[in-house]
């Protein structure tokens, strides 16, 4: 009897122990699984925050004025923009400072894609050579090059300089009074030019060509230094005259434009307009705003959109624009150099 007993007590701890063993491997299970299942959602949560970029209206800062070629440019660009990403693209005038206060802003905000900038020849690879900006060109992160501008002289037609041969003829007896941004890349180029072509041309500096303009078309001097999409419309109203150019060859839209070449001043300078965010902007974010605005500026429909305002696509991919910005930044330190 009592031998028995202690065969069933212990049949009842082997069947405990066996009962305990498999709750515990069925509560490992459900742990793992839940484990696993938290991991499956951190992730795709992540994933869908990555691809979610960008869940509100991006801004753009162009230093240059309302009005002018850049602001015409990302206005056109703005639709396809948003097609592409379903959000808007404000254009954000930020004028002054022969452009750095406004690479300033674009290089002081935040690195999260919802401030992206218009970098150019000037603010770029030419004011950061006097030794004066708070950035550098490594203050950005390229995401291309989308245009590259002329420089155009334009008279009012109206006035008593009507082609290059008056301007130069009237440069022999006095001096001649332009309007551009001081010290940036139209500056040179027409310091360059009135040099060259044994003259004296004094620049009435203004922020943007919007004020340019608008110093020519009320006489308070006789030339602008401008790039065609900013006189394109003055030049259908009648009421500007492009008188000379600075390319290798005349420009498409400007056909009956002489270039500097021409009238034997070997000269050509042209400005590119690209976009760009803050050096610190994430990869993945900069990859998306790569990917997309080379899809977008692909699109002959933003090139037939350019057309309109007098402008061209030229697009150059971020390695190549470095390496544009390297070349030119050397060119115009040494401008700089004879000049100061």
């Amino acid at each position: 009897m009592f031998k028995t007993k202690w065969i069933a007590v212990a049949l009842v701890l082997c069947l405990s122990v066996l009962m305990l063993v498999g709750c515990s491997k069925s509560t490992s299970t459900d742990n793992q699984t839940a484990a696993g299942s938290a991991t499956v959602s951190t992730t795709g949560t992540a994933a869908a925050a990555k691809q979610a970029y960008p869940t509100k209206a991006v801004e753009c800062i162009m230093a240059a004025s309302a009005g002018g070629g850049t602001d015409l440019q990302i206005r056109a660009v703005a639709p396809f923009f948003s097609k592409k990403f379903g959000k808007e693209l404000i254009p954000v005038a930020v004028p002054g400072g022969s452009g750095t206060i406004g690479m300033t802003q674009l290089a002081d905000s935040s690195p999260d894609g919802y401030t992206i900038g218009v970098p150019y020849t000037g603010g770029v690879s030419i004011m950061p050579g006097y030794g004066q900006t708070t950035y550098t060109s490594d203050s950005f992160r390229y995401i291309c090059q989308y245009s590259n501008s002329p420089i155009v002289l334009a008279v009012n037609a109206k006035g008593s300089i009507k082609n290059v041969d008056d301007l130069i003829a009237a440069g022999k007896n006095d001096t001649i009074f332009y309007s551009c941004a001081a010290n940036g890349a139209i500056d040179l180029a027409i310091q360059a030019f009135a040099e060259k072509a044994g003259i004296e041309m004094l620049n009435v500096p203004v922020e943007g060509a919007t004020p340019a303009i608008t110093n020519v078309l009320g006489n308070q001097v006789q030339v602008a230094g401008v790039h065609p999409t900013n006189i394109y419309q003055y030049i259908e109203s009648g009421d500007l005259i492009p008188i000379l150019i600075f390319e290798a060859e005349r420009y498409p839209t400007l056909p009956d434009t002489p270039t500097a070449k021409e009238i034997g001043v070997d000269m050509v300078v042209s400005i590119w307009n690209g976009l760009a965010v803050p050096a610190d902007t994430p990869d993945d974010v900069y990859d998306t705003l790569v990917d997309g605005f080379a899809e977008i500026f692909a699109n002959p429909e933003v090139a037939e959109a350019f057309d309109v305002i007098g402008s061209t696509v030229d697009y150059l991919s971020p390695d190549e624009l470095l390496d544009k910005i390297a070349s030119e930044s050397a060119m115009f330190a040494e401008l700089i150099a004879s000049k100061t």
